[in-house]
């Protein structure tokens, strides 16, 4: 896009997500104003500022590419919280989307999900970004123990350079997934075991339910 300003004006991205400003250095001035360089994420969008003096940058890109990127393929130890029932702790070598479960308890479950695994940082770099691939709906991610971001759109990435340490470190994926699951699930019991009351309630006992949980792929991006 071209925006009508004048030549002394430099541009930068303003994420209203996470409240991060950076400068955009791959720009032009045409006669128009000033073309700048952007890449949005699918249904993404951002804030674009100009000013006479603001944030420098020693990037030459407006989207670096990362210079390393890990998986991580470790086990995930997963605790339930729910409101109404909390099924065992579980083991997950794989990262999958709980709503397809065989165990009706972890289908139908409705609450928040807590991820831990072991996060190893080979060496640390100027930024670190953990992608969390697909979550199902929102999260929030602890580094050893200390609340790093939350994600509840696409991408689900969170900057986590504050909080890694070279080494182990211990990472917590807190998930909240959607109250559907819960109500398709408890409309399958006989009436007097049922534990959710609704006075309008559009779903039935076979109604499809969301994905629910951390579905990753979840991966390390260095900078």
């Amino acid at each position: 896009p071209t925006f009508r300003v004048s030549d002394n004006m430099r541009p930068e991205l303003w994420d209203a997500k996470d409240g991060s400003i950076r400068a955009l250095p791959e720009s032009e001035v045409i006669d128009e104003g000033i073309k700048v360089s952007l890449k949005l994420d699918e249904l993404g969008s951002c804030f674009i500022v100009f000013r006479q003096s603001g944030i420098t940058t020693n990037e030459s890109k407006n989207y670096p590419e990362p210079t390393k990127v890990e998986s991580v393929a470790g086990e995930w130890n997963v605790a339930f919280d729910g409101k109404l029932s909390s099924h065992d702790d579980i083991k997950l070598s794989t990262l999958v989307d709980l709503s397809k479960s065989d165990d009706k308890e972890l289908r139908y479950f409705s609450g928040t999900m807590n991820y831990t695994t072991t996060l190893n940082i080979s060496e640390p770099s100027k930024q670190t970004v953990l992608d969390l691939g697909r979550v199902e709906c929102m999260a929030k991610v602890y580094v050893n123990d200390t609340y790093a971001g939350g994600v509840w759109c696409e991408p689900f990435k969170v900057d986590i350079s504050d909080y890694v340490k070279q080494g182990e470190n211990t990472l917590r994926v807190e998930v909240v997934n959607k109250w559907v699951n819960r109500i398709v699930g408890d409309l399958q019991l006989p009436a007097e075991q049922r534990k959710i009351s609704l006075t309008a309630n559009p779903y039935g006992s076979h109604s499809d339910i969301p994905a629910s949980g951390l579905i990753g792929p979840v991966s390390v991006e260095q900078y």
